[in-house]
């Protein structure tokens, strides 16, 4: 494999440690700055909300543009929005410079997968993006256990500190790679764009303000209309970012991108309902929650290259269907979990999960991929990326409802179940947001096995 995938896979490894360890500092970020737990949320769900918004205008541009120049500038402007983060004052101006680290994220989802797909060799794609996906589930792995070291020892600003490292240096090793930048005008449908930005945006307020009355029902109401309005705009348009018909003519990309969405959906706000109740409920140390939640990427970082490895020479979507299985019978384990359970139950939890996006993630992503023409690879990549956001942005939009209607907009305090005016606790918020995203992992199962069928165990005949 050219040098250039290993690079992609360095980036890849810095952008999730950062995600990951940001859900271990949250409790000690929301009692340092007396924040709800609604601003708690919004941390994690704008940044994931920006990147899920951009992606799809930013994929079209990356058709036109030149892909090593946009991924250059996303990952040179993360960097830099991580290291500021670390000294902001205020809950308001830690989720406005999120944003600012969600839409950098999009320039390199965008191009990111569609670069390693063009630098390796055909008959290595698999490992290649197997190996990626093992970057991005160590990057995981690692950032519970080092955020959790570090604010115990140092402080939750810290984290950011130490972590725009090696951000700056991915930067430095892909100048020193691919020095060239290219600048041209985007070709794209603003209206459009403008629209499922803006769709993306009045869902998550939505969500955060359904607890408050009207204002939230309206916000709801106005995100339908911007994605009604940005479906036919883009429908009108000469070239579409979406191109609903030949999704629906692809069999096997409209499946693989759906179940991409579900997958996430179901299952992503795990880690973030974990990590709080480790630490606000239970009474954990943010370095010990650190240790019982990285068991869940650990997991996932040595099964993903396996997975890469065995889609191909197997049917990726039996592959697929075993770890949408895993996913669900984790979120099921959940839905039991209570105040009182016991530390090697969760963990459990946490590694059946890690299993189940391990074996789906690597072989799904290979499915896309290899369902599109040369000339649709960007768009397939950074539409992929789009699904994954969405689903993600859609778990952490249920929390959000949950902790807006049982928590309010009071600050968050230390101990277990609490009732301050609106607020009904934490407990709650956990018990119905794992039954919400166990029956969403359901259908994600149904779905994928759905689309298996006899193929479960076939051999690739590509």
């Amino acid at each position: 494999m050219h040098a250039v995938v290993y690079v992609i896979v360095l980036t890849q490894f810095a952008i999730p440690f950062m995600y990951s360890g940001v859900a271990l500092t949250l409790p000690a970020t929301g009692l340092e700055l007396s924040a709800s737990g609604v601003a708690l949320t919004l941390i994690e769900t704008v940044y994931l909300g920006a990147g899920a918004a951009f992606l799809l205008p930013l994929g079209r541009i990356a058709e036109s543009a030149d892909r090593i120049t946009l991924f250059k500038t996303g990952l040179l402007i993360y960097a830099a929005a991580t290291l500021l983060i670390g000294f902001l004052p205020s809950m308001a101006t830690i989720i406005t410079v999120r944003f600012v680290q969600g839409v950098a994220s999009a320039f390199m989802g965008a191009t990111a997968m569609a670069i390693l797909f063009e630098n390796a060799s055909a008959h290595a794609r698999g490992r290649a993006i197997g190996l990626c996906l093992g970057a991005v589930y160590a990057g995981l792995a690692a950032g519970p256990f080092v955020a959790g070291l570090v604010t115990t020892q140092l402080g939750w600003r810290w984290v950011y500190y130490l972590t725009a490292v090696p951000l700056f240096v991915s930067f430095i090793v892909v100048e020193a790679k691919l020095k060239h930048w290219r600048f041209s005008a985007p070709d794209l449908n603003w209206r459009a764009s403008s629209c499922v930005i803006a769709a993306v945006f009045l869902l998550i307020f939505a969500c955060a303000s359904l607890g408050r009355g009207a204002i939230g029902y309206l916000l709801l109401a106005l995100a339908v209309a911007a994605c009604v309005a940005f479906f036919e705009l883009d429908r009108r348009s000469a070239r579409p970012m979406l191109e609903v018909g030949r999704i629906r003519q692809n069999k096997e990309y409209r499946g693989a991108l759906l179940g991409l969405f579900v997958i996430y959906a179901g299952g992503f706000g795990m880690i973030f309902l974990f990590s709080i109740y480790l630490q606000l409920l239970s009474g954990f140390s943010p370095q010990e929650a650190g240790f019982v939640l990285m068991s869940s990427p650990i997991v996932m970082a040595i099964i993903a290259p396996i997975a890469g490895r065995l889609a191909d020479r197997y049917s990726p979507k039996g592959l697929a269907a075993l770890g949408a299985l895993f996913v669900m019978v984790s979120l099921l384990m959940a839905t039991t979990v209570t105040i009182g359970t016991g530390l090697p139950y969760i963990i459990a939890v946490l590694m059946t999960q890690g299993v189940g996006f391990a074996l789906f993630s690597s072989p799904n992503m290979s499915l896309i991929l290899h369902s599109v023409e040369q000339d649709q690879i960007s768009m397939a990549s950074a539409l992929s990326a789009k699904m994954r956001s969405l689903g993600m942005v859609a778990s952490m939009a249920i929390v959000t409802v949950f902790v807006s209607v049982f928590m309010g907009s009071g600050p968050i305090e230390q101990g277990g179940d609490y009732v301050h005016g609106m607020m009904f606790g934490y407990l709650s918020v956990l018990e119905y947001s794992f039954v919400v995203h166990a029956v969403l992992a359901c259908f994600a199962a149904w779905f994928v096995i759905g689309r298996s069928g006899a193929l479960f165990w076939r051999r690739n005949s590509d």
